[in-house]
């Protein structure tokens, strides 16, 4: 489990910080992938529900960061350890996703900034996600933190079963 907690201020003298979620998180969380679902245009994709996501959670099937201040959560890291047989132990980021009002205040990299922490305290080689190629503002947040499109690098497919 995460051992750390993150805390930062900003101009408007308000504390937020970055800690593992909890239980008592989902259901925000969940109204957040929706808002990204949403943004997506993929809202008809979206099958979980609040329930559904802290049983996942509660029984180790993703873990998340949270940034929060007294208001509540600013925005989510979602993510699962993933292992290959090259490297080892990776990260998968499934979503990170900051509330329309809290963008461009450094909650995003603040996120960001702790889950790279996190990578390296499981001792991973690699952050790995997808992104839409729409979403330039996400593909310019990311490729200025130094991640690179592999899609371009290297001879690979990614496939998806249903089930």
């Amino acid at each position: 489990s995460l051992l750390y907690t993150i805390k930062f201020e900003f101009a408007m003298e308000c504390e937020r910080e970055v800690v593992p979620a909890s239980e008592h998180d989902m259901p925000q969380i969940m109204e957040m992938i929706f808002g990204l679902a949403k943004f997506e245009k993929m809202e008809e994709c979206v099958e979980i529900n609040a329930q559904r996501l802290s049983e996942d959670f509660k029984r180790g099937r993703f873990n998340c960061l949270v940034c929060k201040d007294k208001d509540g959560i600013l925005g989510y890291a979602l993510y699962v350890i993933t292992f290959d047989l090259n490297d080892g132990n990776n990260v998968y980021l499934e979503d990170l996703f900051v509330k329309e009002e809290y963008r461009n205040e450094g909650v995003g990299s603040v996120i960001w900034d702790s889950l790279k922490q996190k990578c390296q305290e499981v001792g991973c080689k690699f952050l790995e996600f997808s992104v839409l190629s729409w979403n330039k503002d996400a593909i310019k947040f990311y490729h200025n933190r130094g991640a690179k499109n592999i899609s371009e690098l290297e001879s690979r497919e990614v496939y998806r079963l249903a089930i």
